[in-house]
């Protein structure tokens, strides 16, 4: 009985790193739309959004696809992103760097949590 309870602890543990996974991909992918959309990078927002589809049709995915995935995105959005430009919302005034979507990025890298297999 033990046993059993260890067994379903750890499945839990591991279907709640692929929940956030998941969710961190998702996050990186609407912050990346949101911001090549006011910068009008056209490569950068197909990508995002083949990326997006692609999310919203593997949903029951292996957490290390998820890992890669993430990574992939990453990088992407980094090498497509120049840190100098800067660009103005007209609706608000707010000033929006490239930067602001890279450091977003770097966070959520900084948050992950490396995952141990538990067989």
């Amino acid at each position: 009985m033990v046993a059993d309870a260890e067994k379903f602890k750890a499945e839990d543990e591991m279907n709640i790193l692929k929940v956030e996974k998941k969710n961190s991909l998702d996050q990186i992918i609407y912050s990346g739309l949101s911001s090549s959309k006011k910068d009008t990078n056209p490569e950068l927002l197909n990508y995002l959004q083949e990326t997006q589809d692609w999310l919203q049709n593997h949903q029951d995915e292996d957490i290390h696809i998820y890992e890669e995935k993430l990574k992939e995105v990453s990088e992407k959005i980094q090498s497509m992103s120049v840190s100098t430009d800067t660009n103005t919302d007209t609706n608000t005034g707010n000033v929006d760097t490239d930067a602001d979507i890279v450091d977003q990025v770097n966070d959520i890298n900084d948050d992950q949590v490396d995952i141990q297999e538990i067989d």
